[in-house]
């Protein structure tokens, strides 16, 4: 049999293929063409035959294609439809049209030949010009969206810092109880809508694509406890028990971004505790997987609350979706946290998911991959060999959070016994009082508290009782004075982390007075020190109320306060000053000047440099602050105007009136960058500090400074992060820009 094709099925192959099939000898001439080459180019049929391959290919690219044609011709190897990406063909009518051409090799009476199938591809190159358009008008879209919802978010939240100002302010005047109770309810109102616009921000950023995640330096342990300040105050209004569980084997000094994690945590546990009527909430975290260079890490916030069912499970995480109507009749809300979290799990390679059983309870689940910090040792808690196998006796009604303290003290190397009531301890103590060297109770058991069991055991065993350490969720001030008898060394809020607890055991055992006025439970120190008492200050702000609500809060304090309406005014009233300002509070979004042109514009005149300023926005955007910081402006702070913050930036920022008037060194572009970093980094109390003031020291710039920089390492060292930045403020010079 022979292997030669029928000619035949040859001819009817080359005339009825759906594509143009052009054969080429050696010097580039067409020997053979198909009908559809013939109507594809533009030609009468068998007008193609003898023609040079050139006429069918643009004149600025012939050229080039003789060139790979006869490199072809001698390679003896084939090309693929598209392998070599789209060509440009040329009709007779000089129009020319996009092409796909396969090329291989073939024989016909001895000749070696070319046999190319070519494709127009018109259509599918008009409808990808189509999709980029389309994806160039989706990202046009995207960016206008994006600065609609900074626009907006800036036009409600300045109606809402009047309304939360004022507010704060007429608490701070004389009210009957129905007043009182009013404006904590309008109080309570404008968070709720707060929380609301940042959640339909966050939202539309992450359909945007506008939500990214940064990878910084991350302590755990202070995530955790953000976490658990703003989510157990909202659970102790409800008598409800916050606990925080973190495995032994979690390291803590992670890469990653600490502020989506504190927003993912934070939903997690805000909606944990809105749910959840009696019980507790317990925030826990375990290592999932670790290599050498990364963790993943499993978190858990599990409730006692109202449970969901399965068909309330499948659409939880969906946006604007909760359980059911009277779900959000009932406790509010947009259903868009979950959402948000999901969305941040994922940017954080890792999931979401919940388990749950109606009127049983729920458990969030996320986890997240972050990277190790290899230069830095992971946090231990190992005391003195002193203390080491301290006998302790725990003493609380809830079984979680005797684990927690057991699984934490075990860590610590100490001897545990737990007991779930007052009496039990009483009972344990009663028959050896000097079995334990130190005893932690708490306060909020049933049938018999804390303080009584101490009373109790104090009576028992006198001056043979064990030191002890009161836990609180509802605050200590009314048993400070009562402290000494009842051999009560330290308070403990819960929730309790590793190092709260560890730190109140060092203190009970290596202060000689663990209750003096730094004592966990007191009160913080008021920030409005006299050092800022008559401090001059300029708020440029253009909206009435904010003057009003600002100028109100700072004045109670003693601060002498001027008003501008817009950026030009505050510029000029800074250059025809005939005493330089201490400090400028301006705010971004202004008519005639905004603020950004503004503290480009005060950085210019003479000793401008030198005056420190604090933007003002109810702008929520990503990058506002580093935007603030390019302009020349020293610090941020978000609407609405919380006073503490307010006071916070007024102590960081005032602290050397003498170096208003003093020549301003000049300071290299890269130090300056390393001081802004050393201040955020201390700002969030982050223990990259300590490596970030290393390495500004080691800078051959830093050795003109070297004295105050030195002074400043002693304390970051020390881990005293406010005084550093109290010893910085006397130096800011340093970090104001050029």
């Amino acid at each position: 049999m022979s292997n030669t094709p029928d000619p035949a099925v040859l001819a009817g192959f080359w005339d009825f293929a759906p594509d143009a099939l052009l054969a080429v000898d050696t010097e580039g001439r067409i020997v053979h063409a198909n009908a559809r080459a013939s109507e594809m180019f533009g030609y009468a049929p068998g007008t193609l035959q003898g023609l040079p391959l050139d006429a069918l290919i643009p004149a600025r690219l012939r050229e080039g294609h003789m060139h790979m044609h006869a490199m072809f011709m001698h390679s003896g190897s084939t090309r693929e439809m598209g392998a070599g990406g789209g060509l440009l063909a040329l009709r007779r009518d000089g129009s020319e049209f996009p092409v796909e051409i396969s090329l291989s090799h073939f024989r016909r009476d001895d000749q070696g030949l070319a046999l190319a199938a070519i494709r127009d591809i018109t259509s599918r190159a008009r409808q990808e010009q189509q999709l980029s358009e389309a994806r160039d008008a989706a990202l046009v879209a995207g960016a206008a969206k994006i600065q609609f919802l900074a626009t907006m978010s800036h036009e409600i939240r300045t109606p809402l810092n009047s309304v939360v100002g004022l507010v704060h302010l007429m608490q701070g005047t004389r009210l009957d109880p129905r007043q009182a109770d009013f404006l904590g309810k309008i109080d309570k109102s404008a968070r709720s809508l707060l929380a609301i616009i940042n959640d339909i921000l966050d939202f539309s950023k992450i359909e945007a694509g506008g939500l990214t995640v940064e990878e910084t330096e991350l302590d755990l342990e202070q995530v955790l406890e953000t976490v658990a300040a703003l989510s157990s105050a909202k659970s102790h209004q409800k008598d409800l028990e916050f606990l925080v569980r973190v495995a032994p084997d979690v390291p803590m000094l992670l890469r990653g971004d600490p502020l989506r994690l504190s927003q993912l945590l934070g939903n997690y546990c805000s909606n944990a505790v809105k749910f959840t009527e009696r019980g507790e909430v317990l925030l826990a975290v375990d290592v999932l997987e670790q290599g050498v260079d990364t963790v993943k890490l499993r978190f858990a916030v599990s409730d006692t609350g109202i449970g969901l069912s399965p068909e309330q499970l499948a659409r939880l995480f969906e946006p604007f979706q909760q359980a059911d109507s009277s779900t959000t009749r009932k406790y509010g809300g947009t259903g868009l946290g979950l959402a948000i979290a999901r969305q941040l799990a994922e940017l954080m390679g890792g999931e979401a998911w919940v388990e749950s059983t109606e009127g049983a309870g729920s458990t969030f689940y996320c986890t997240a991959v972050f990277g190790l910090q290899p230069d830095r040792a992971q946090k231990t808690f190992l005391p003195g060999p002193d203390l080491h196998g301290l006998r302790v006796l725990v003493a609380d009604d809830s079984p979680t959070t005797r684990r927690i303290l057991v699984e934490a003290l075990e860590n610590f190397s100490f001897t545990v016994t737990a007991v779930d009531s007052g009496a039990a301890a009483i009972v344990a103590c009663g028959h050896d009082a000097a079995a334990w060297d130190l005893l932690i109770i708490d306060r909020e058991m049933p049938d018999m508290n804390g303080v009584e069991t101490l009373r109790r055991v104090r009576a028992a065993a006198g001056s043979a009782s064990a030191p002890a350490i009161l836990l609180t969720m509802h605050g200590s001030n009314d048993l400070h004075s009562a402290a000494g008898e009842l051999g009560i060394r330290k308070f403990l809020p819960k929730p309790i982390s590793h190092s709260s607890l560890f730190d109140a055991i060092m203190a009970v055992f290596g202060a000689s007075a663990a209750l003096g006025g730094s004592a966990a439970g007191m009160a913080p120190v008021d920030p409005a020190t006299d050092r800022l008492r008559g401090a001059r200050v300029l708020l440029v702000e253009d909206n009435e109320t904010n003057q009003l609500v600002a100028s109100e809060i700072l004045m109670q304090r003693g601060l002498v306060v001027d008003v501008a309406n817009n950026g030009q005014e505050g510029v000029d009233q800074v250059a025809r000053a005939s005493t330089p300002y201490d400090l400028i509070f301006l705010d971004i979004q202004m008519p005639i000047m905004d603020g950004y042109d503004a503290a480009r514009a005060i950085r210019r005149l003479p000793g401008g440099a030198r005056v420190p300023v604090v933007a003002l926005t109810a702008e929520a955007m990503e990058g506002t602050r580093e935007k603030c910081l390019q302009a020349g402006m020293n610090d941020y702070i978000a609407k609405p105007l919380k006073p503490v913050e307010i006071f916070r930036a007024l102590e960081r920022w005032i602290g050397a009136a003498e170096l208003v008037s003093a020549p301003r060194p000049v300071i290299h572009a890269e130090l300056r960058v390393l001081m802004l970093r050393l201040v955020t980094l201390l700002e969030r109390d982050d223990l990259g500090a300590v490596s970030c003031m290393d390495e500004l020291a080691a800078h051959p710039e830093a050795a003109p400074h070297e004295m105050e920089l030195g002074r400043v390492a002693v304390l970051i060292r020390g881990f005293q992060f406010e005084r550093a930045l109290e010893r910085l403020s006397h130096f800011r010079s340093l970090i104001d820009p050029e």
